[in-house]
């Protein structure tokens, strides 16, 4: 993440040149970070002190936010100023912000090295809202919208809920069986309807067919496209912004299929989703987690 960061705050050209300089001046020896901030030095012809000081030797990273977004439109040209806050004491930061208008987006960089800042930047648009580093190309401490939601998060719930949406006795003993092994506290059966209610994170388990209507009669979106008609089995997190309750499903073709989950699905709590040939996964990936959309307050003149 460090390497990145200084790729964006030196440019790409600088960046390569600073690896063959550290690489020339360094194989086969031991370095420390000072000689490798010299050669980046040498490469971006400016010092980069604050950049390593606070990176490499500060704990922590810092909470950024833009709190406010305010557009005016003058003469068909349009200014908009938003208004960043961070934890003290202030990062010297290069933060990225998306810019939406008209279906159409643009990144501008700001710098910002206030706890509480106002940047002005002048558009050809009017834009409709704004998201903070929608790309996570800045190391800092995330908001709760801007975590993608993976099993991790149910594994280690402290009072995970369950939900078995089919009757049948030999599903119904392979979910709870995939329950005790996926969860590390117990889980408390409930009914399908309590599923929809609550803070507390809960699975629904159950054969596609039953989960398809269960999740239809919550209201819910429906089996991803991307894991649907995958193996044997599939698992995935709900991204449902209308919904309080965190969801997760287990879906299965049969009960031996659920059986099957048992072992290998806690191994995948960083995963959002999961399609399973049996006890061998087949498909995996993370849900995409751009932010929250700040809406742009508008006046004109």
């Amino acid at each position: 993440m460090v390497f990145l960061m200084l790729r964006d705050a030196i440019g790409e050209d600088a960046f390569r040149r600073g690896l063959r300089l550290f690489w020339e001046q360094h194989r086969f020896k031991l370095a420390s970070w000072d000689d490798l901030r010299a050669a980046f030095e040498q490469a971006a012809g400016r010092s980069l002190t604050t950049f390593f000081d606070q990176w490499v030797q500060r704990a922590g990273g810092p909470t950024v936010r833009v709190v406010e977004a305010r557009a005016q439109t003058e003469h068909g040209k349009t200014r908009l100023a938003l208004t960043l806050t961070q934890m003290a004491p202030a990062y010297a930061l290069t933060v990225p912000v998306e810019i939406i208008a008209g279906g159409r987006s643009q990144t501008r960089w700001i710098a910002f090295e206030r706890e509480r800042d106002v940047a002005t930047l002048e558009l050809d648009v009017v834009p409709e809202g704004i998201r903070l580093d929608p790309e996570l190309r800045l190391w800092r401490v995330l908001d709760r919208e801007e975590l993608p939601p993976i099993l991790r998060q149910w594994i280690i719930a402290r009072a995970p809920r369950l939900a078995v949406v089919s009757p049948d006795a030999g599903v119904q003993g392979a979910a709870q069986i995939l329950a005790e092994h996926f969860f590390e506290m117990p889980a408390k059966t409930i009914s399908l309807s309590e599923s929809a209610g609550g803070s507390e994170r809960a699975i629904i388990i159950g054969l596609h067919g039953d989960v398809d209507l269960a999740l239809a009669r919550l209201g819910l979106p429906p089996r991803p496209a991307i894991v649907s008609g995958r193996g044997s089995a599939q698992a995935w997190t709900i991204r449902d912004p209308g919904s309080r309750t965190p969801v997760a499903v287990n879906s299965a073709r049969d009960a031996e299929s659920l059986t099957a989950l048992s072992r290998p699905l806690p191994h995948y709590g960083a995963q959002s989703y999961l399609a399973f040939d049996g006890p061998r996964v087949i498909k995996r990936g993370i849900w995409p987690a751009p932010g929250r959309l700040l809406p742009v307050t508008r006046s004109h003149r």
